[in-house]
Parts: C-alpha cells; sequence; structure tokens
C-alpha cells in the first residue's frame, strides 16, 4: 500500500470516527451543559494524559522495531502488556492519593468518577500500544477499524443512553470504561491474528524499546502537555463551565489537526524505511507543502464560519468558544507543518532539542496562563497556547532547515506537480488514470 493510499484511508477512517464523536459531543453538550460537559472532558483529559505518562516511549518503539522486523512482535507484545498493567496501575494509585490529599486540584470531579476512570488506565494503555504494533506492521485496515470501533461504540453507548432517559456524568464515564476493555481486548486479538503473542516480560526489549523511545516519550508527553494544559488551568481558574466552553474550541482544533497529525503518523515508519537522505527529504518536502496548502484554507474557512455554526450546532450557552478558536487558528497552521517536518528528523533518531522545545513552550504557556488567565478569561488561554505552538514549530523549521538545507519557500509553497500528483492519485480511484505512488 501507497502512503497516499494508506494517509487516504486512515484520514476517511478518522474523519467518519471524528464526525461521530462529535455527533456524540453535541449531544453530551446540549444534554449536561458546560458544567457536566466541563467534568466528562477533564477526566477524558486526565486519562490520556496518564496513558501518555505511562507509555515510557513504547508507543514510539513499537512502530519502529515493528516495522524493521516482524520477528519483534512477540517480544514487544509480552512487554506492552506488563507496562500497560504496571505504569496504568501505578499511575491510577498515585492519581487517587493526589485527589485525596489535595481535592482542591481537581474541582468539581467527583471522587467515584475519577476511581471508575483511573480502572479503565491499564486498558486504555494497552490498547494504544497494541495499535502501535499494527501500525508497525501496516495492518492499516486493522488499525483503521479498531478507530472506528471505539468511536462507533462511544457513539452508540451515548444515544443509547439518551434513548433511556439515562445519560448523565455519571453514565457517560461508566460507559467510557467499559469501552476501553473492550477495545484493549479487541486490539491484541488482532496482533495476535498475524503474530505468535509472548505474555512473557522481556527485559532485553523493554531496554532496547526504553533506550530509542526514551526522547520520544518526553518529547510526546510534553508536547501532550503543553496541548491539553489548558483545561485543566481553564478549569482551577474558571470552573468546569469554563472548561466545558473552551473544549468546544480545542474539539475543534484537534478537528483541524487530525490530517496532518495523521499524515505525520504514516509518514514516520514509511521514512524510517527510506535510507536515500535525499528522497528521505523530498518526500517529507512534498507532504509538507500540502499539508501548508490545505490547512491555510481549512484554518481560514474555520475563523469565517465558526460564530455562527459553534451556537447552531453545540447551543447558544457554547457561543463565546468562538473567540478563543480563532486565536488559536495561527498556532494551530504552524503545528501543522511541524508534525509533518518533525517526522523527518525523528526518521533517523529524534533530535534531544525537539523535547526542549517543547518543555520551552510548555513553561511559556503555563507561567502566561497563571499570569493572564484569571485576567484575561479564554482568550489568554488560546493566546498563549498559541505563542506556545509557534515557538515550537518555528524551532523545528530551524533543525529541518540546518540539517536538509531547506528554503521556508520550499518547506510551505506548495508546488503545482504536488497538487497534479494528488489530482492524478484520485483519478486513479475513480478509474480515469493510472495511480501514481506518492
Amino acid at each position: 500500500m501507497s502512503l497516499f493510499d494508506g494517509f487516504l484511508r486512515t484520514l476517511g477512517t478518522r474523519l467518519v470516527g471524528l464526525l461521530t464523536a462529535a455527533v456524540a459531543s453535541v449531544v453530551t453538550a446540549r444534554i449536561l451543559g458546560p458544567e457536566g460537559k466541563g467534568v466528562v472532558v477533564i477526566l477524558g483529559t486526565l486519562a490520556a494524559t496518564m496513558v501518555q505518562f505511562g507509555s515510557l516511549g513504547l508507543t514510539a518503539a513499537n512502530v519502529h522495531f515493528t516495522a524493521r522486523g516482524g520477528e519483534q512482535v512477540s517480544r514487544l507484545a509480552g512487554t506492552s502488556a506488563w507496562v500497560a498493567l504496571g505504569a496504568g496501575g501505578g499511575l491510577g494509585i498515585v492519581v487517587l492519593a493526589g485527589a485525596a490529599w489535595r481535592p482542591d486540584l481537581l474541582p468539581g470531579v467527583p471522587l467515584v468518577l475519577l476511581l471508575v476512570t483511573v480502572l479503565s488506565l491499564p486498558f486504555l494503555l494497552g490498547s494504544q500500544l497494541f495499535q502501535n504494533l499494527l501500525l508497525g506492521m501496516e495492518a492499516i485496515r486493522a488499525y483503521n477499524g479498531l478507530e472506528l470501533l471505539r468511536t462507533g461504540l462511544g457513539l452508540g453507548a451515548v444515544l443509547g443512553l439518551f434513548g433511556l432517559r439515562a445519560l448523565n456524568v455519571a453514565s457517560l464515564i461508566l460507559a467510557s470504561a467499559i469501552l476501553a476493555v473492550a477495545v484493549c481486548v479487541l486490539a491484541v486479538r488482532a496482533v495476535g491474528a498475524r503474530a505468535v503473542l509472548s505474555w512473557r516480560f522481556d527485559a532485553l526489549t523493554f531496554r532496547a524499546a526504553l533506550g530509542y523511545g526514551v526522547i520520544f516519550f518526553v518529547n510526546n508527553l510534553l508536547a501532550f502537555l503543553l496541548l491539553k494544559s489548558d483545561l485543566f488551568l481553564v478549569n482551577h481558574f474558571l470552573g468546569t463551565g469554563g472548561a466545558g466552553i473552551y473544549s468546544v474550541s480545542v474539539q475543534i482544533a484537534d478537528l483541524l489537526l487530525m490530517a496532518p497529525a495523521t499524515l505525520g503518523t504514516l509518514l514516520f515508519p514509511r521514512l524510517s524505511a527510506i535510507q536515500d537522505p535525499i528522497e528521505r527529504t523530498q518526500t517529507c518536502l512534498q507532504f509538507a507543502r500540502l499539508a501548508g496548502g490545505g490547512m491555510a484554507v481549512a484554518c481560514l474557512l474555520a475563523g469565517i464560519t465558526s460564530p455562527g455554526l459553534i451556537p447552531l450546532i453545540f447551543g447558544a450557552a457554547f457561543y463565546p468558544a468562538w473567540v478563543p478558536l480563532v486565536i488559536l487558528l495561527p498556532g494551530i497552521w504552524l503545528l501543522a507543518l511541524e508534525s509533518v517536518l518533525v517526522m523527518h528528523l525523528a526518521a533517523k533518531r529524534l533530535p534531544i532539542l525537539i523535547p526542549g522545545l517543547w518543555l520551552l513552550g510548555l513553561v511559556f504557556n503555563v507561567g502566561l496562563n497563571v499570569w493572564l488567565l484569571p485576567r484575561l478569561g479564554l482568550a489568554a488561554a488560546a493566546m498563549t497556547s498559541s505563542l506556545a505552538y509557534a515557538v515550537v514549530a518555528i524551532g523545528v523549521f530551524a533543525l529541518f532547515r540546518r540539517e536538509t538545507g531547506a528554503s521556508l519557500w520550499e518547506i510551505t509553497v506548495p508546488r503545482r506537480m504536488d497538487w497534479q500528483k494528488v489530482v492524478r492519485r484520485l483519478q486513479g480511484y475513480r478509474g480515469k488514470g493510472i495511480p501514481v505512488p506518492l
């Protein structure tokens, strides 16, 4: 399967999944309101944060080592299972202890719902690690199928609870935990159908994976904290209602970043396999230009339509969300390019300067938010995030240019032949031409 085929199929899957998740989000927003939605978003973001902490770099290592040799899947699978159980359970205990010690850390979040979320952590982590094994094996159909199943079952749970008139914060959190268990079991079975699994913890494999993935781990953790720390800060300073409103801005921003994030995910194993540095650079530049051009159009449309569409879709109570969204858009465009270019740097070995950039952005973002959020409200959260994203993206541009010599023009401005290849490829799907490998 060509990279373009995989991109279109995965992007299509994620679009369907995001549309499904958006419908579920709209239903929950209208039923639960800003306060209830804020609690759901905070717990979901907390779970995702703990998964980032618990991955220990195996998410990247599973893709990398599996792509270079499928015989390692058995050892990686057993090690991943034990990491999911140990790290997920350990982090859950830490979260519960922190919440019991300082209840003000998560204001408005019931402890019993926090407990349910914590119990799902090993399964959330396990499903992510096993899905990355599928990605390394280039089992794109199975990888996409699990994503569709997760969002489809999520929407089914929301609509089922709504039909039973039982849709509330507690029932939604419980359904999410049950869904995490189901998807984890299916991810393990999908890998098991393609390779012999071992349930033994392999210390040598773990050390090798940790050695390769530690920089990715630090980088991805810092990146995630930068992208999601706003929600916790908004919840702390403005309450669950403010977090609920701001979550709509973040949700739309995530939608915009989906295409470049998908491209980066699929580009990584492909660039890792390309040995010729010139071919690797040209492949990366082509998709960076396409991502930049497409995202410029998408961000412009989002900025123009958001004041009317947000209250129409989510309800009048969420109308203020359009302001932080518009402020986020410049940073979102820069992050889209960064998510493609960084894969070129990561294909050999991620430079330690990349996590340093995310750490700088995180400190910059949190520091300004603590100072400005109580004074300026939601606009401050978006402004500081957009500036922090710019810090990271500009740093990655500089590193990419130093390594490849590519100019800003070569990175950002699409060429006619880039679009021509895309058009010809799409025509190939309709039987009007011969598919062009991208």
